[in-house]
């Protein structure tokens, strides 16, 4: 589309654990190598109140996968099981992680094409071009750029002075979800001047969109969405 792309990866609405493997480092001290549903792999050192062996960590973390697997973290804790007290610590480490992870609003993104963007006459300014790299340094464009209406189905068109943020109040955005609803959600779209060909821009997300929503069903098991895309202008 000649202007910047950004995507996100599919973020889980609520993280489920999937599988735990244990490291032993030294005489206490473990890595907890936690896999969750989505293809997303934790790691975190902990260190257990008492010294354990690798073939103990192992069996540990046998118990938990067959105990917690498909879980979520506030099903994790409703759930009642008998654990020994490292058991128990390891549990509390796996759903700080967890609970960390579901308080993320939005994963960190791709970006692409930035310079195509700061190659536009609309970014002669170099005040501009400051506080735009501001916003993608800080990990804030995602964020900054997403309406609250995107979790409504299609394709968004947000126009000019219609973004929240002042530094592209003379950009579009397009953008969309994909993925599944209930499981995992992403996000990707395009910013670009408002002079961009939105028709093709359009088609392009939409198209896009469908094509990552696809892959995430097919991740999940799950049957692809059937929803038709929708444009939404501002």
């Amino acid at each position: 589309t000649q202007n910047a792309a950004i995507v996100s990866m599919p973020k889980s609405v609520d993280c489920q654990f999937k599988h735990l493997e244990l490291v032993a480092l030294q005489d206490s001290l473990a890595l907890v190598i936690l896999v969750l549903y989505g293809a997303k792999v934790k790691q975190q050192l902990i260190t257990f109140d008492q010294g354990i062996t690798q073939p103990g960590l192992t069996a540990i973390a046998n118990k938990i996968n067959a105990t917690y697997s498909g879980l979520t973290s506030s099903q994790i804790s409703a759930k009642e099981v008998d654990l020994s007290p490292t058991e128990k610590q390891l549990t509390n480490c796996l759903l700080q992680i967890m609970q960390a992870e579901d308080e993320q609003e939005y994963e960190e993104p791709y970006l692409s094409g930035l310079h195509l963007i700061l190659n536009q006459p609309e970014f002669v300014h170099s005040h501009r071009i400051l506080a735009l790299m501001e916003l993608v340094e800080h990990r804030n464009l995602l964020r900054t750029i997403v309406p609250k209406e995107i979790g409504s189905p299609g394709v968004h068109v947000i126009i000019g002075k219609e973004n929240k943020a002042e530094v592209i109040h003379n950009c579009s955005v397009v953008i969309s979800r994909y993925g599944l609803l209930e499981e995992a959600v992403g996000t990707i779209g395009v910013v670009g001047p408002t002079r961009m060909p939105y028709a093709r821009t359009i088609s392009t997300i939409g198209y896009l969109s469908s094509v990552l929503s696809k892959l995430v069903a097919e991740l999940y098991g799950k049957e692809a969405p059937t929803e038709l895309a929708q444009h939404d202008v501002n």
